[in-house]
């Protein structure tokens, strides 16, 4: 009988027990709950996606000089993506110049120098008297692609395969611009072109070039966007690589906006654009036909009230026709683009012994 009590009386003490764990874990559930709707209200959702990595993460975790392109190192629209399409992974130090520009005007984005074709042996980034430098900034990933893989699983595959992109003297640029356009539309974020001098930080923007065309070596989109997936869809169907050319894709943002010229979208929204479209000012502040006088002295007041305005992101240098001048810039030869590199590409002017 002793027994029985006992037992009893141990019984009601480990009922009671386990009402006060089951009431502690409804109240820790409660309060979890509340805090997970505090933060989607707020917009903060990282407290429910734990597996999503932050800029900070990519940044401090251990990372590979050169190495294969991973999709899961991508922070959304927040890449810079410059496309190395001549498929040889060297760079030389003007096109550098570019890079370390974009470098050093986004501390908080990753900036990709993604080599088509190339393979874990094709470059040692330490060695390169060119790269090396710019590996001292932490937010830059030299990366690989294997270009068949690449488009057999995009939406490109058809025209990668069948059409005559490869046979045309503009193939290079046509691989550029459509393994730039497959990566905006799939991560958002910046494609650009080693043509480019960044002066400051990049906004989403598609510009307006000159002759009242777009310009096609700086655009900046978020993901999935309707109208670069308008493009993506109109070249993969048409087979017709010429849309990868400045007056085809306005030809198509006119008709994508229902506008009859770029002018008319400063007055009209485009909603399946989701940015403002700049103006020329912005990333051509000097025009094609006038670019020599980035690279001469004589010319130096002229081309600086070009390039001096408040509006201008970029300074395009126009590399496929300025390529071929012997010098650019050097402590003899103080032309406008010396002080530009000196301020907005620093490492690389100086490892080039200030002569590029």
């Amino acid at each position: 009988m002793r027994n029985v009590k006992i037992f009893r009386r141990f019984s009601s003490v480990l009922v009671l027990l386990l009402t006060g764990y089951i009431l502690y874990v409804v109240w820790c559930g409660s309060a979890v709950q509340e805090k997970h709707v505090e933060s989607v209200e707020s917009g903060d959702d990282t407290a429910s996606t734990k597996t999503r990595m932050n800029f900070n993460d990519l940044i401090e975790e251990e990372v590979k000089d050169w190495g294969k392109f991973e999709g899961s190192e991508v922070p959304l629209n927040k890449a810079i993506f410059y496309i190395e399409s001549q498929m040889k992974g060297h760079i030389n130090s003007r096109q550098a110049c570019s890079v370390e520009s974009a470098l050093l005007h986004h501390p908080n984005r990753l900036v990709f120098i993604i080599v088509p074709g190339a393979n874990e042996t094709s470059l040692d980034p330490r060695t390169d008297p060119v790269l090396r430098d710019l590996l001292d900034y932490p937010n830059l990933r030299l990366r690989y692609i294997d270009t068949v893989t690449f488009f057999k699983w995009s939406p490109l595959w058809n025209w990668f395969l069948t059409s005559d992109w490869q046979k045309t003297d503009q193939s290079s640029d046509y691989l550029r611009l459509a393994v730039g356009f497959l990566l905006l539309q799939k991560y958002g974020g910046t494609s650009i072109s080693f043509s480019n001098l960044i002066v400051k930080k990049i906004p989403n923007l598609i510009g307006e070039c000159e002759d009242r065309r777009l310009g096609l070596d700086l655009i900046s989109l978020n993901f999935k966007n309707q109208f670069l997936e308008h493009v993506i869809d109109s070249l993969e169907k048409t087979l017709d690589s010429v849309i990868l050319t400045s007056r085809r894709l306005t030809t198509l943002l006119l008709n994508f906006c229902k506008v009859d010229s770029l002018k008319d979208l400063r007055y009209k929204d485009c909603p399946g654009l989701g940015v403002e479209l700049t103006g020329q000012t912005s990333t051509c502040p000097v025009e094609q036909s006038k670019h020599w006088i980035l690279f001469d002295p004589n010319r130096r007041k002229m081309a600086e009230s070009l390039v001096s305005s408040k509006e201008t992101i970029s300074i395009n240098l126009w590399s496929s026709l300025s390529a071929p001048y012997q010098e650019w810039a050097n402590t003899e030869f103080r032309t406008i683009f010396y002080d530009l590199a000196d301020e907005h590409c620093p490492l690389t002017f100086k490892a080039a012994e200030h002569k590029l």
